[in-house]
C-alpha cells in the first residue's frame, strides 16, 4: 500500500540572516501526485509545485487539489512543476484556483490530453515555454488572465481554438503547426506576434489583429492557407519578411496603416495570387496601385471610406457636426471617438449626426461577425465646409484644483467636453486667461478645447 502522507524530506543547511534554516520538502499528494514545497507563509500554509508520481503516473482525468493537509502542515498547489506531466496519458486536467503558473514542458507530450480546464477561470496568470507543445488531442484553451504567450508554448498542439482575452504578447511559434486551429482571440491591447507564431496553421480563418498591434514577426502567417481576409492595424510598424507567403485563400487585405510601404513590404502580403480587394487609407491608394501597375490581374483599390465614411454638416466653436454613411451593407456596431480610448464613444443625436471637439476622429465598426477594427478619420476631409481656425499661439491649458485654466489671446473661445463629446463648460479668454469650474463634475478626462486646439487634461 502506498504512502499518502509525506515520503521525503531532504534538508539542507544554509544559513540565513545568521539562524534560519532552508527546508525543502517533497510531499506526497495523493497516489498520483507529488508536490515540491517552493515557499512558505510561516503559518503552517506551503506553496507548492505539482509534477506526476514517477512511480505511479496519472492517466486519464486528474483534479488537481487546491490544498492538501499532512501532519498538521497545509500545501497549496500554486505550480505545475517544469516537465511535471510530460508524456503521461492525461486525458483531462482541472487546476485549482490557487494555481497561477504552469511550468516549462509542463504536459509536453500528453498526447491524449484533450482538456486543460480552470475550476476557476483567471486563475492561470502565468504560461511557460513548450507547456502545452505536441498535445495532439488538445481541442481548446481558455486561459483569460494570461498576458503574455510565450515560445513554443502550443507548438504541434491540436488545438481548434484558442481563448486569450489578455493576451498582449505571442511569442516565437507559439502556435506553430496547430493545423486545426480556426479561430484566435486575444486582447485589444495585442501589440507583438512572434516570428512563425502561427506558421503552418493551415486551418486558420480568422484572428483579430487590433489598433495596438505593432509587430508582426518574420513568417508569422506564413501557410496559413485558409485564412481570408488580414487587417493591418494602424500602429504596425514592422511586418516581418515572409509573414504573409503561401496564404493561398487570402481575397481581401485592409490596410489602415499610413506608413505602410509596399514596395519595400518583404512579407509578401500583396503578393498573394488571389486577392481580389485592397481597402487602404486615403494616401496609400497611388502606392498599392503602383504595385500593381503590370499585373494584369490586379485586385480593386478602394478607399477605407468606401466602406464607412464621415460626412461633414457644419463646424463652429462647439466643434464639428457630422454623419456616418455606412456604404457596405454588413457594417455593424458603428462607434465612434475622438480619442485612441475604446471606451470614450461619441453619442448620436436625435437627427442621426455626431458632435466632436477634434476634425481627426477613430472610427471603430465590425463588418459581418468580425471583431471591431479601427481607422483614423478626417470627418472635414473633401467636405467643402470650412473649418474653424483660431490663433493658437500661446496657449496653455492647466488644471487648478477643480478648475480648468487656460492662457492666451483674448477673445478665444474655451469649450470643455467630457469623453462622450458633451459639452461641459464655456468661457472666453479675457485679459489674457479664461478659469473654468468642474467642481461639480466627475473625476476623469475631459477635452479642451480653445478655437481648433483641443487638450486632454484630468480633473483629480
Amino acid at each position: 500500500m502506498k504512502k499518502t502522507t509525506l515520503i521525503q524530506i531532504f534538508v539542507s543547511l544554509s544559513i540565513l540572516c545568521g539562524t534560519d534554516v532552508a527546508v525543502a520538502e517533497t510531499v506526497q499528494i495523493s497516489p498520483e501526485l507529488i508536490g515540491n514545497v517552493i515557499a512558505s507563509s510561516g503559518d503552517g500554509v506551503f506553496d507548492v509545485e505539482i509534477s506526476a508520481n514517477p512511480e505511479n503516473k496519472p492517466t486519464g482525468m486528474v483534479a488537481i487539489p487546491a490544498e492538501t493537509v499532512i501532519d498538521g502542515k497545509t500545501y497549496r498547489a500554486t505550480e505545475i512543476a517544469e516537465s511535471g506531466f510530460s508524456g503521461c496519458d492525461l486525458t483531462m486536467v482541472t487546476f485549482p484556483p490557487t494555481l497561477h503558473k504552469i511550468g516549462k514542458l509542463a504536459f509536453f507530450n500528453c498526447k491524449k490530453l484533450t482538456n486543460a480546464v480552470e475550476t476557476t477561470h483567471g486563475s492561470v496568470t502565468t504560461l511557460s515555454y513548450d507547456s502545452f507543445r505536441n498535445t495532439k488531442s488538445l481541442v481548446s484553451v481558455y486561459f483569460p488572465s494570461v498576458v503574455y504567450i510565450p515560445d513554443d508554448a502550443f507548438y504541434g498542439s491540436g488545438l481548434v481554438s484558442a481563448d486569450f482575452p489578455a493576451a498582449c504578447v505571442i511569442g516565437e511559434r507559439a502556435f506553430y503547426e496547430c493545423n486545426n486551429l480556426g479561430s484566435v482571440t486575444m486582447s485589444p491591447e495585442l501589440n507583438t506576434i512572434g516570428a512563425n507564431a502561427f506558421l503552418s496553421c493551415y486551418s486558420l480563418k480568422y484572428i483579430e489583429l487590433t489598433h495596438k498591434l505593432q509587430t508582426i514577426g518574420i513568417g508569422a502567417f506564413r501557410f496559413c492557407y485558409s485564412l481570408e481576409f488580414i487587417v493591418i492595424p494602424r500602429g504596425v510598424s514592422s511586418i516581418g519578411d515572409d509573414a504573409f507567403s503561401g496564404c493561398a485563400a487570402l481575397k481581401t487585405v485592409y490596410l489602415l496603416n499610413p506608413e505602410y510601404t509596399p514596395d519595400a513590404d518583404g512579407s509578401r502580403l500583396l503578393n498573394n495570387s488571389n486577392i481580389e480587394t485592397v481597402y487602404c487609407v486615403n494616401n496609400l491608394k497611388p502606392l498599392v496601385v503602383k504595385f500593381y501597375k503590370n499585373n494584369e490581374s490586379a485586385p480593386q483599390v478602394r478607399l477605407m471610406s468606401d466602406i464607412v465614411k464621415p460626412v461633414l454638416l457644419s463646424t463652429s466653436a462647439e466643434g464639428y457636426r457630422f454623419k456616418l454613411d455606412a456604404l457596405v451593407g454588413d457594417v455593424l456596431d458603428l462607434k465612434v471617438s475622438p480619442f485612441d480610448d475604446i471606451y470614450s464613444y461619441l453619442s448620436m443625436d436625435s437627427e442621426g449626426a455626431y458632435c466632436s471637439p477634434v476634425s481627426t476622429i477613430h472610427l471603430e465598426y465590425s463588418i459581418g461577425a468580425w471583431k471591431p477594427m479601427w481607422y483614423d478619420e478626417q470627418v472635414n476631409a473633401n467636405s467643402g465646409v470650412e473649418s474653424v481656425v483660431a490663433n493658437q499661439a500661446e496657449i496653455s491649458v492647466a488644471v487648478d484644483g477643480s478648475c480648468v485654466a487656460v492662457n492666451g489671446a483674448d477673445g478665444l473661445k474655451v469649450d470643455v467636453y467630457s469623453m462622450q463629446g458633451v459639452r461641459v463648460g464655456s468661457a472666453d479668454i479675457i485679459d489674457g486667461v479664461a478659469m473654468i469650474d468642474l467642481s461639480c463634475r466627475d473625476k476623469g478626462i475631459y477635452l479642451v478645447k480653445v478655437g481648433s486646439r483641443v487638450t486632454k487634461v484630468c480633473l483629480n
